[in-house]
C-alpha cells in the first residue's frame, strides 16, 4: 500500500490505482451542464478494484450541496423554474442513514443502497451520471 491510501496493481498500459479498504476520498458532482463542483460527499472505501467501486457515507456526514441562491432547498423549488434559478453551495450533512454507493468503472450509473435505522434493508436507487472519473483523492461525475 503507499502513502496515499492506494494499492498500485500494473496492467500492460500502465499503472492503475486502487484505494485500499477503510481509505477516506471525495465523490464529486459536477453542476449539470457546468464545471463548478456543486456537491461532495466524503466517503469510506470499502471495495476498490477493477469491477466495482464500493464505497459507505455515514449518516451525519458533512458534505457540500447545492441550493438556491436564497437558500432554499433544490428539491423545494417547482420544476419549471428548479434548473433556471441561481445556485450556490452550503456545507450541511447527509440526512436520513447512511448510504452504500456502488459504481463499475465506465458505466453511466451508480447503485445506492439504503438501510432502516435498525439495518433492515430499505430500498436502492439507480443515480443516472457520467462514469466516474478518477483522481488522487476521489472520483468525479455529472
Amino acid at each position: 500500500m503507499a502513502d496515499d491510501g492506494a494499492v498500485r496493481d500494473v496492467k500492460a498500459g500502465g499503472t492503475t490505482a486502487h484505494w485500499a479498504p477503510g481509505t477516506q476520498i471525495l465523490w464529486r458532482y459536477r453542476e449539470n451542464g457546468g464545471t463548478r463542483f456543486h456537491i461532495a460527499r466524503p466517503v469510506t472505501v470499502v471495495r476498490d478494484d477493477a469491477e466495482l467501486l464500493a464505497v459507505w457515507m455515514a449518516p451525519g456526514t458533512e458534505c457540500v450541496k447545492p441550493v438556491l441562491a436564497d437558500g432554499t432547498p433544490v428539491h423545494l423549488e417547482p420544476l419549471a423554474s428548479r434548473y433556471t434559478k441561481p445556485r450556490t453551495v452550503l456545507r450541511d450533512r447527509w440526512s436520513g442513514t447512511g448510504v452504500l454507493k456502488l459504481a463499475r468503472p465506465g458505466e453511466p450509473w451508480s447503485v445506492w443502497l439504503f438501510w432502516e435505522p435498525d439495518w433492515r434493508f430499505k430500498n436502492w436507487y439507480v443515480n443516472l451520471e457520467e462514469p466516474l472519473a478518477r483522481w488522487a483523492g476521489g472520483v468525479d461525475s455529472q
